[in-house]
């Protein structure tokens, strides 16, 4: 066998001789020598971490047209694993404050990544405790307070404005900034006396977060004295130092709902207004001093605190008249005026038997007129935003079978159908503007969903398809951006309990909103003000009886602002957002019912619930109609 063998420039670098007699050499079936790495890519290329805490790096070799090349080895160092080190598989772990330089080669090629380690920790669902300051800084963080991994970093504040009361060397930042606790963590900051301002006290210092360009004390902080410490829970992140007591030199008052500054509230008689009170300094910083209020004329105006949260003061009016309510903390004081006027009843819209059967009411000062007529189940009416037309339920189609939506005017006039399709139809909703609505109505498998349809009738569209679940009893935010409605599982041989969801206007980004257990929450309605991130009032019934209770859309809760045995359902708000009504009855088929309506902001034996004697007990599912006009007091909350 002779081999002939080139020596072109080509076959130079391919090294390669073919047999003459086309057989394989032995050699047959190889792959071949591999791709030369032309480069290497490191990303992230800078990253932070903590000391044992951990990132994530990856590496890919390239060769000379920028393709990743597959199945290349990659060896991973740390310049200074006094700061950092790294794993074969690229994680790189914090080791103690610095910067440090990781480096990723492959076939003679290498990237880098720049990695700086700042003081703090990690932290995660089993929680932790994290340390800062040279242990001047301590945040305790209980397990189930957050649901993922977080690297937490705790330093010196840098570039804060002058501020005379911040005790030396205790300003710190704790980030990521906002990152909230779905349990409170602990902080706890130390002082060294030597570095009080002149003057201050020690019991009398104040643990404080700084946001807006101001400092502001953390509610619940505490004095140790002893132990040179203040400590206070935290529901998230932020800036935090202790500072001195200053003297008061101004009252704010600050309506609640308005969040804007009043020297005057109008109010009806029977209602309350909700002022956000606090003492400043000179600079306008809050303080935790204490501030107390009284009424010249109770008769006319009463005032208290909120024994839960000091800050919060409540006005209620008596009777038609004007008086004045001083807020002070000494030496400060601030006058406002409380104008009081004997408004008029609102109006509710309610189903009620009082006739012998299931017909809508409209009841104004205590009249009733009805204003449906049929033998048919007429029910859990809405009246439209602009008070025009009223959406109800109804089974006068086909009496004793599904129910259907039906639209007439606002005196009861022109009553038809919304739609035209067969099955049920259920559990309306107006869309602010009243140009939409939702309801519930059925899906392929004849379980309810949410649809969404335009007020003429077209545009029907189901946003919840998922076959494996059921939903009921829509509700749409003040702005008209999210529907909130309750939901339960029917994969199983038997629904689950129902809790609450949450969805944008067009059905897509559904997220779960409570987490009941095996109780089931139901009937949400949204808040008629803030709108941005609304409050939602729902009931939850327990095992036995029921809570009505209140939680913000971003899922901060409130808790239950009342409850009893019995059943409670669809609750309604009042156009001032405080003021909540509901129908409770020993059992959700049958009556009697009673009608409550709750001072939101009041709960339990502060306020006590006003029992609504005036729509008698055949009345339920009562909704008020919607205040319109210019004038912003019209009429009380209570029926």
């Amino acid at each position: 066998m002779r081999a002939w063998c080139w020596s072109g420039v080509l076959l130079l670098v391919l090294s390669a001789c073919i047999s003459s007699d086309g057989g394989g050499g032995g050699g047959g079936g190889g792959t071949g020598p591999s791709v030369p790495v032309a480069s290497v890519v490191v990303s992230p290329d800078t990253a932070t971490v903590v000391p044992a805490g951990t990132v994530q790096l990856t590496a890919t070799p390239r060769d000379a047209s920028g393709n990743a090349i597959s199945g290349a080895g990659v060896a991973w160092s740390s310049s200074n694993n006094a700061v950092a080190s790294v794993s074969g598989s690229g994680i790189v772990s914090g080791v103690a404050p610095g910067t440090d330089t990781i480096t990723a080669a492959s076939g003679g090629k290498s990237a880098t990544a720049t990695i700086t380690v700042r003081n703090g920790g990690p932290a995660g669902p089993a929680g932790a405790t994290i340390t800062g300051l040279d242990g001047a800084v301590t945040l305790v963080i209980p397990p189930g307070a957050l649901f993922q991994q977080v690297n937490i970093i705790i330093e010196a504040s840098q570039g804060l404005p002058s501020e005379p009361r911040l005790v030396s060397g205790t300003a710190v930042d704790i980030r990521p900034s906002g990152l909230g606790f779905a349990v409170p963590a602990s902080l706890a900051i130390n002082y060294t006396p030597a570095n009080l301002p002149a003057g201050a006290r020690a019991d009398s210092l104040t643990l404080d977060t700084y946001a807006a360009g101001s400092w502001g004390p953390v509610p619940g902080y505490a004095v140790d004295t002893a132990a040179r410490k203040l400590q206070a829970p935290l529901g998230h992140l932020s800036t935090y130092g202790v500072l001195a007591a200053a003297g008061v030199a101004s009252v704010e008052v600050v309506s609640r709902k308005l969040r804007a500054d009043v020297t005057s509230v109008d109010l009806c008689v029977n209602q309350t207004y909700a002022l956000l009170v606090g003492a400043l300094d000179a600079n306008g910083n809050a303080l935790d001093n204490t501030v107390t209020a009284v009424s010249d004329n109770p008769a006319i105006a009463t005032v208290k605190q909120f024994t839960s949260d000091a800050s919060q003061f409540f006005v209620r009016g008596v009777a038609a008249g004007t008086t004045t309510i001083h807020f002070s903390s000494a030496p400060a004081a601030l006058p406002v005026t409380a104008n009081v006027a004997a408004c008029a009843r609102p109006v509710v819209l309610t189903t009620s038997e009082r006739d012998g059967n299931s017909e809508l009411y409209r009841v104004a000062a205590g009249v009733f007129t009805r204003l449906t007529n049929d033998a048919a189940l007429d029910d859990l009416g809405r009246v439209s935003p602009d008070g025009s037309t009223i959406g109800f339920q109804s089974d006068r189609a086909a009496p004793g079978g599904d129910l259907k939506l039906y639209l007439m005017n606002a005196d009861g006039t022109n009553v038809r159908p919304l739609l035209a399709s067969t099955g049920y139809q259920m559990d309306l909703a107006w869309a602010p503007g009243g140009t939409a609505l939702v309801g519930r109505g059925p899906k392929s498998n004849g379980r309810g969903g949410i649809y969404r349809v335009n007020a003429d009738g077209t545009g029907a569209t189901l946003l919840t398809p998922d076959l494996s679940t059921e939903e009921e009893f829509p509700a749409i935010s003040p702005g008209g951006q999210y529907i909130v409605f309750q939901q339960r599982s029917v994969s199983g041989a038997t629904p689950g309990p129902f809790h609450l969801e949450v969805m944008n206007a067009d059905g897509t980004g559904m997220r779960q909103l409570t987490n009941p257990g095996t109780y089931s929450d139901i009937h949400p309605v949204f808040s008629p003000i803030k709108p941005g991130n609304p409050e939602i009032v729902f009931v939850r019934l327990l095992s036995p009886g029921f809570n009505v209770d209140r939680i913000r859309l971003n899922g901060a809760a409130f808790g239950a602002i009342g409850g009893g045995t019995g059943f409670a359902f669809h609750p309604a708000f009042c156009a001032d957002g405080e003021h909540v009504m509901y129908t409770i009855s020993a059992s959700e088929t049958a009556g009697p019912y009673t009608t409550v309506v709750h001072d939101l902001w009041i709960p339990g034996s502060e306020d006590p619930p006003s029992i609504s004697a005036a729509l008698g007990s055949q009345s339920h599912n009562v909704s008020y109609y919607p205040q319109t006009g210019s004038a912003s007091l019209q009429y009380g909350c209570k029926p």
